[in-house]
């Protein structure tokens, strides 16, 4: 398992509350930062796709007829959301 990064560190709680597509994560993190942290798409969803690797995240696809597009790239990207069977002892 690869070490934890900073951008994982604030996706993580990002997602405590729920299921969130990439542009939902970047405003959390804004949110829960006022501001002083900004995360670029790239980061982001190369930081989601270790994340799922690693067991920390689950991710969906949204269906082309439902849910929103991401603000980011205007594309239906994957949706993440915490992993519910992971604990920190797993690891």
């Amino acid at each position: 398992m690869s070490p934890v990064n900073p951008a994982m560190l604030h996706i993580l709680p990002a997602l405590a509350g729920g299921e969130l597509h990439g542009y939902g994560i970047m405003q959390e993190i804004s949110r829960h930062t006022d501001g002083d942290y900004k995360l670029g798409p790239g980061t982001l969803y190369d930081n989601l796709q270790r994340l799922l690797e690693q067991g920390w995240i689950s991710g969906t696809t949204v269906s082309a007829g439902g849910g929103q597009p991401c603000g980011v790239c205007g594309t239906r990207r994957p949706i993440a959301g915490p992993n519910e069977g992971s604990s920190s002892d797993d690891a």
